[in-house]
């Protein structure tokens, strides 16, 4: 009986531990999501500064270098928040993974 009792105990802790993980992935997917959404609005003010560049663009060689280190600098943003897409979809199967074990469990 005591064994058994463990044995439930054990279940019942294995099936919290899920409960972590999947709310564990929601909250990783919610600030993914928004950390993409700031990557994305500053790829598009970087797009409205080089358009700015272009109307006013008087000639100086210093002008057209510093956008272009500024265009350098927000590809590596966007490469970053595709860097972050992977997470997210890292963290979507995890959930989909601790859901389907969760479901595993409730029908044992």
């Amino acid at each position: 009986i005591f064994i058994l009792f463990l044995m439930i105990l054990g279940s019942f802790f294995k099936i919290f531990i899920l409960f972590l993980m999947i709310f564990d992935s929601f909250d990783m997917i919610f600030i993914l999501f928004l950390k993409i959404l700031v990557c994305f609005d500053m790829i598009f003010i970087l797009f409205l500064k080089i358009l700015n560049g272009f109307i006013f663009f008087n000639g100086k060689i210093n002008h057209l270098l510093f956008l272009l280190s500024h265009v350098l600098f927000k590809l590596s943003i966007f490469f970053s928040s595709v860097s972050l897409l992977l997470l997210f979809l890292g963290s979507l199967l995890n959930f989909l993974i601790a859901f389907h074990l969760l479901l595993d469990f409730s029908n044992q």
